[in-house]
């Protein structure tokens, strides 16, 4: 989810937050809310199987490859963007490496199209704007708002995963469908968290700041017999500002594939890159 986010918070410093009212916020019929600074694994969760199963691929430090196509309609005109990538998992867990392209396209495409491919090593971060073109270089430091964390929503998250496991209920509506060429059984849920926002890794969550606002997670999750994702849905609902005509909401679907495949990642080749200023 690299690079929606890279784009979407490059055009607005922060998309969709709004100034948390007083007290507590009064989720809807159906809806968890969770204290973000209370999620913990609960004896039974529904997704703990599929945490422990990515904890295994983090130790191993495994490969996985992605598709990813998003949607929305922020303070600004509506965009799409399709993105595709893969991972190199670490123990942490962490990515340790990826490699990711998106065409981002703002409104019905006569707004402005973006091309991005961004390839990250550790904290080298290498950053492509246009196919063939110069790769400009800049060296992350630690919390970097480029770097895959723990607050991202992001079914490789096991953080998100525990956050929403509360509330995920099994279905029957597309439990069997396959997706890399196994059967999945999938989980839908909903959860409101106190804090939404975006960064250049992407959509995140978190606790209450002042001056900030949270919003409604709709999710689908398929998982496979080994309990790794296989798709992942979710309409991202921003609380909106007071007198706002309607919320802001971001759609993603992302289909995940190749777990466990081998993944390689490399710089670019040193006479292509320049450092950032």
């Amino acid at each position: 989810m690299l690079l929606c986010g890279l784009a979407v918070s490059a055009a607005l410093p922060l998309i969709g937050v709004a100034a948390p009212a007083q007290g507590t916020t009064r989720a809807p019929a159906g809806t968890a809310h969770v204290p973000v600074s209370a999620v913990q694994v609960q004896a039974g969760d529904v997704l703990e199987p599929a945490v422990t199963a990515l904890g295994r691929r983090f130790a191993a430090k495994a490969g996985v490859s992605y598709s990813q196509r998003t949607r929305g309609a922020l303070s600004l005109p509506a965009y799409r963007a399709t993105e595709h990538g893969k991972h190199r998992l670490a123990p942490g867990p962490g990515i340790h490496a990826s490699d990711t392209t998106t065409r981002f396209t703002w409104g019905d495409g006569d707004d402005g199209t973006q091309w991005y491919r961004v390839i990250i090593i550790g904290r080298d971060l290498y950053t492509q704007e246009a196919e063939g073109g110069k790769w400009a270089h800049s060296r992350e430091t630690k919390g970097s708002g480029a770097l895959w964390a723990q607050d991202l929503i992001d079914p490789l998250n096991p953080r998100f995963l525990r956050l929403i496991s509360p509330d995920a209920e099994k279905t029957g509506t597309g439990t069997g469908d396959r997706y890399d060429g196994v059967r999945t059984t999938r989980y839908d849920g909903s959860v409101r968290v106190e804090l939404l926002g975006v960064r250049g890794a992407g959509y995140y969550f978190g606790p209450g700041i002042e001056g900030s606002g949270g919003g409604r997670i709709d999710w689908k999750l398929w998982l496979g017999p080994d309990d790794l994702p296989r798709r992942f849905q979710a309409a991202i609902t921003f609380d909106p500002p007071e007198h706002a005509v309607k919320p802001d909401v971001i759609r993603i679907n992302v289909l995940y594939r190749d777990w466990g495949k081998p993944v390689r990642v490399q710089a670019p080749a040193a006479r292509l890159v320049v450092e950032s200023l």
